[in-house]
């Protein structure tokens, strides 16, 4: 991921962020987030498959 889409996601609250020394440690402020992320994830993936099933059987 670039700096600039983890600084939108910063100024947008998706993350949250820790800095220790020179290190900068991400993470997703709301747990529900990565949840919908999932979910989005199966359902696409749910959907990739009924398609390549259509495709082998034409």
């Amino acid at each position: 991921m670039s700096d600039q889409q983890l600084s939108i996601m910063h100024e947008s609250v998706v993350i949250e962020t820790r800095r220790e020394g020179i290190k900068i440690y991400y993470k997703i402020a709301n747990p529900k987030t990565l949840q919908a992320c999932l979910i989005i994830r199966i359902a696409m993936i749910d959907q990739m498959t009924r398609n390549m099933n259509f495709v082998i059987k034409v």
